[in-house]
């Protein structure tokens, strides 16, 4: 009966503003009234049984007993989703059941669910806006996150066995190059052995690629050599196992709020930065071989250098070879995100 009146309950009926009343849709098939019983705290509550619902008046929400997902918020707007899930939202403020997520301080007995669900990771509260009476306080709060003008970013754990698909390697190194089949890498992309073997490179250690082709790879043991094309020494039978940062400086990450999460962890905070530019230039007397940032500004001699070389102005400049603003960032529109309670 229970299982009839939660699937009822979804499909036919709403919550209204009285506390525990059910109110079906007029004109609904097979309706009737459901009153949930109260209760102060779920948690008093020992061995429910799957499908209960019931308000609880410590939170001020209907909550369902789920069994192995446990008790479950079905508050107004919230729905099914677990305290501490992040809507993407196109309205001006929040849905009931959510907050915004705008790094305020809130006291963790007010909003008990999502402390339960996300702790501190976004900063112990001792920061940030006042959310709710006595915070901001390292003493009873927490902050919920602070996405306002930020992209989300997916966790990514640093690289290890088990983590990431492996890239590979086969054949025999040869000139310090090596054959990694498909790798899809690109230059100067950070990588970690994981296992295998071949001599000149290390488990564990991070390199960064020189690209040869699509099937080639060969080694730098920082990003300046890999931009200058300097080469590990590699040879021998090649059994590596190597795996790609997804995010190269995680170690970086900050917290978000004071006390929050750092490096690779859920809650950490990276500023902007924009991918490096590089380009060459052979002298400052020819006309032809500049690339990448670089750029002949005149092709006619502005003065001699007294021993017959012409020289010509030249300069540096990112918008030669990028979209250049303020930031670095992708086509975007303004949304709302919003944390459930």
């Amino acid at each position: 009966m229970r299982s009839f009146l939660i699937f009822s309950w979804m499909i036919f009926g709403c919550i209204t503003a009285q506390a525990s009343t059910y109110q079906p849709y007029s004109g609904c098939i097979d309706c009737f009234n459901f009153n949930a019983p109260s209760v102060l705290g779920v948690g008093s509550l020992t061995s429910p049984s799957i499908g209960l619902i019931v308000l609880d008046t410590q939170s001020g929400s209907f909550k369902g007993y789920s069994g192995v997902g446990g008790w479950q918020t079905l508050s107004p707007g919230g729905g099914l989703n677990p305290a501490g899930s992040v809507l993407t939202f196109a309205g001006a403020t929040c849905p009931t059941g959510y907050v915004p997520a705008d790094g305020s301080s809130y006291a963790r007995a007010s909003l008990p669910d999502l402390f339960a669900a996300i702790s501190t990771l976004h900063g112990d509260g001792s920061s940030g806006t006042s959310g709710s009476s006595g915070c901001p306080s390292s003493t009873g709060c927490f902050n919920v996150p602070d996405y306002r003008g930020r992209f989300l970013r997916g966790q990514a754990p640093v690289p290890a066995a088990g983590i990431y698909s492996n890239i590979s390697g086969s054949g025999s190194a040869t000139s310090n190059n090596a054959t990694f089949s498909a790798h899809g890498l690109t230059n100067g992309q950070k990588v970690r052995m994981i296992s295998g073997a071949l001599s000149g490179l290390t488990i564990g250690t991070d390199y960064w690629v020189i690209v040869i082709d699509a099937n080639t790879l060969a080694f730098a043991t920082s990003l300046a050599n890999s931009q200058a094309l300097t080469k590990a020494a590699v040879s021998g039978t090649n059994t590596a196992a190597i795996q790609a940062w997804r995010d190269p400086d995680g170690a970086t990450r900050v917290a978000i709020s004071a006390n929050g999460s750092t490096g690779s962890s859920v809650g950490s905070y990276q500023a902007d930065a924009m991918q490096e530019l590089s380009g060459s230039m052979p002298n400052t007397a020819a006309l032809s071989g500049w690339t990448g940032v670089f750029k002949v500004l005149s092709t006619t001699a502005v003065y001699n250098d007294g021993g017959g070389q012409p020289q010509r102005n030249y300069s540096f400049d990112a918008s030669y070879q990028a979209r250049t603003s303020s930031e670095t960032r992708p086509a975007n529109a303004y949304v709302n995100y919003c944390i459930k309670y």
